[in-house]
């Protein structure tokens, strides 16, 4: 069944509701509701959900390309036994495994999430408590659980403070390389 189809049988079916079934569901949640209200709580009701097993796999996947993407980025070889690896499911710590010398390369401690809900608190918080001091810390987020028309590219989220010190040094950079270039250095 498409999700279309869905969305418009539980249309349907809530429109064919009575007063009474309105009165009957209320009492339920414990709150008034409206058509609009009840569309939402069938449509979470019915929703797939994936196993522990697949969740755990998508998270593995996002891991392995962020390991990868950082390890293009350093010029460093990624993967099992190499200087940048995913963390294993279970493990305490960043997400992305780096050695010293990569970490003076990319200097922060790494959060993956994979997933349709964008608990952005809970992902900083959990960024924050896994990165070692003196690092700044990212969350990347991705979602894959949805359909090609409503995927969002994979993101990275840092603080504002963070981001605005960063376009700081390259302005910096930036002139410098102007005045490298004119032979003022």
């Amino acid at each position: 069944m498409t999700k279309e189809k869905k969305v418009d049988k539980i249309k349907r079916f809530v429109e064919s509701l009575t007063p009474g079934h309105y009165v009957q569901i209320q009492d339920i949640v414990g709150r008034t509701v409206t058509s609009k209200t009840l569309r939402s709580l069938f449509t979470k009701a019915f929703k797939k959900t994936i196993s522990i097993s697949s969740r755990k796999g998508k998270a593995r996947e996002c891991q392995q390309e962020v390991a990868q993407m950082i390890g293009e980025f350093t010029e460093t070889p990624y993967g099992k036994d190499e200087e940048i690896q995913s963390r294993e499911m279970g493990q305490s710590g960043a997400d992305v495994r780096m050695s010293a010398r990569v970490l003076s390369l990319f200097p922060y401690g790494v959060e993956c999430k994979d997933d349709g809900a964008w608990n952005i608190k809970k992902a900083i918080q959990q960024a924050i408590a896994n990165t070692k001091p003196g690092l700044n810390w990212v969350v990347f987020h991705r979602q894959t659980d949805r359909n090609d028309d409503e995927k969002v590219e994979m993101v990275a989220i840092i603080s504002a403070a963070h981001f605005f010190d960063l376009l700081k040094e390259m302005k910096v950079l930036r002139t410098r390389q102007k005045l490298l270039k004119r032979g003022e250095v």
